[in-house]
């Protein structure tokens, strides 16, 4: 995998922007923020919306995602913030606020994928959302019907001479 020129070219532009912005943008704060645990969160919240998904392809969404993340915590120079990344995703952990227990970025991606009562879980809160919008659904034909009641159903030959 090539870790030079445009990502590097962009990775260098987004630093310059950073920072001639970041001298004006903390001057409130006593210390600079957490950048490092702003982009372990971004890279968490991509392996919860990604079961399954590999070191790689995390990477690659994490950079393609949170640019300005990836640039604050770890510089442009593609090469530590590729090495850094996948040390990251075997080393740092994180704490899943719903069930409590803590895990390495990997084990989260793999855990999220194949166990079985979190998938239950999953399958249990998107049957209920489907049924949520089914229900909104209903109504939303329910009062198409009471407007086509009340001012008259448009003629498909109506919409022709609109065109």
């Amino acid at each position: 995998m090539n870790h030079t020129g445009p990502m590097k070219d962009e990775l260098n532009e987004l630093q310059m922007e950073l920072d001639a912005d970041r001298r004006f943008q903390y001057e409130e704060y006593d210390e600079e923020p957490d950048f490092d645990a702003e982009l372990i969160e971004a890279g968490w919240n991509i392996v919860r919306e990604n079961p399954g998904i590999e070191v790689e392809e995390w990477t690659s969404e994490l950079i393609r995602q949170y640019p300005t993340e990836v640039v604050d915590a770890l510089g442009v120079d593609p090469f530590e913030v590729f090495d850094t990344l996948r040390d990251w995703w075997d080393s740092k952990e994180c704490t899943d606020p719903e069930i409590g227990d803590w895990n390495t970025l990997a084990g989260w991606s793999e855990y999220y994928a194949t166990d079985p009562e979190y998938l239950q879980l999953r399958l249990e809160k998107a049957d209920n959302r489907i049924k949520e919008l089914e229900n909104e659904l209903t109504l939303c034909k329910a009062k198409i019907d009471r407007l086509e009641d009340r001012f008259g159903t448009a003629k498909t030959s109506d919409c022709e001479q609109l065109k």
